[in-house]
């Protein structure tokens, strides 16, 4: 039971821990741009699996299977994130497997690929009552392609934006919240998203990320179970 709560809290803070969070995404539409290099099966360190596959490829196998009813719903959503992808964080640990499910949008900013991250999913002991107290933020990564066998995620530091607000260089709207007080931006997409083209043009551009931040992945496969996790999660 022990190992089993270590596993859950791990997957609860990967994705908190360190990071910038926002109530809003951190792209605009017009910036979207699909990146196939990411998907597929990759593996991390401490032999975390992620798993990614596209959400357009997903709703397109859907229609095709004419035992499925496509509702406005599905239509509404599949248009929201179609440049995006399904990604699943699985951690294993003797007999214990947590999974977290996130939708990514990829997007850029003049030439850096960025990656956008929602929860979809976090798995907990009891899926009801943790999961009302979870408030699920976006974050943002640079996705830096190595090779074609090779990315490095390096997730947007709170340490490195704690840093400009106390020098008086950001003036995003921001709310503390929180037992840890963890900071959350609260601005607009298109604000935060002028941000990120100021910063990213700046001479501290290279101030981003982290050790805690950064995860660099080497793909074991073409393509993961995505899908099908995400039909059960969605049921």
């Amino acid at each position: 039971m022990k190992s089993r709560i270590a596993l859950l809290l791990l997957g609860l803070l990967l994705f908190s821990s360190c990071i910038v969070k926002s109530l809003q995404p951190f792209y605009i539409q017009e910036a979207l741009e699909f990146q196939d290099v990411f998907v597929g099966a990759w593996k991390g360190k401490n032999n975390a699996r992620w798993e990614v596959s596209s959400i357009k490829e997903y709703f397109e196998a859907e229609k095709a299977d004419t035992t499925n009813k496509i509702t406005e719903d599905d239509i509404k959503q599949f248009n929201r994130y179609k440049e995006g992808y399904y990604l699943s964080y699985i951690k294993e640990k003797k007999k214990d497997t947590i999974e977290n499910h996130f939708i990514a949008m990829p997007f850029k900013v003049k030439n850096e690929i960025l990656i956008d991250f929602i929860p979809f999913y976090i798995e907990s002991i009891d899926n009801s009552f943790p999961q009302q107290h979870l408030l699920k933020t976006h974050s943002v990564a640079k996705l830096e392609i190595t090779n074609k066998k090779q990315v490095k995620l390096s997730f947007l530091d709170q340490s490195y934006l704690s840093d400009l607000y106390q020098q008086g260089k950001v003036k995003l709207k921001r709310e503390i919240v929180g037992v840890e007080e963890d900071p959350i931006l609260t601005a607009s997409s298109e604000e935060i998203y002028k941000f990120l083209e100021k910063y990213l043009a700046s001479d501290f551009k290279d101030e981003w990320s982290s050790s805690d931040t950064e995860y660099t992945l080497d793909k074991t496969g073409d393509t993961g179970n995505t899908f099908k996790v995400w039909q059960t999660k969605s049921n």
